[in-house]
């Protein structure tokens, strides 16, 4: 029976990987074998999920950016309006 994969959540997999990789070795470290062996996976595993590095790098700034969000709703959770200066 083929296993049934979350292609979302291994999408965001890919992407976090990639974000992992930059942050420990640097922007011009990243590759898509770099991302592949973070993951512990083959390089064309990759392109089950994607049609190509742009689309890799695209969903990691997505990435940056949901956390981002995250991050300022849970800062300004039940706040309204200015606050006192």
């Amino acid at each position: 029976m083929p296993r049934i994969v979350d292609h979302d959540e291994r999408r965001r997999q890919i992407a976090e990987a990639l974000l992992a990789v930059a942050a420990r070795d640097g922007h011009e470290s990243v590759s898509s074998r770099a991302v592949a062996k973070e993951l512990g996976v083959a390089t064309g595993s990759l392109w089950h999920y994607f049609d190509g590095f742009d689309d890799v790098v695209r969903a990691a700034a997505a990435e940056v950016t949901r956390r981002t969000d995250q991050r300022i709703a849970e800062a300004t959770a039940g706040l309204r309006g200015l606050g006192d200066s």
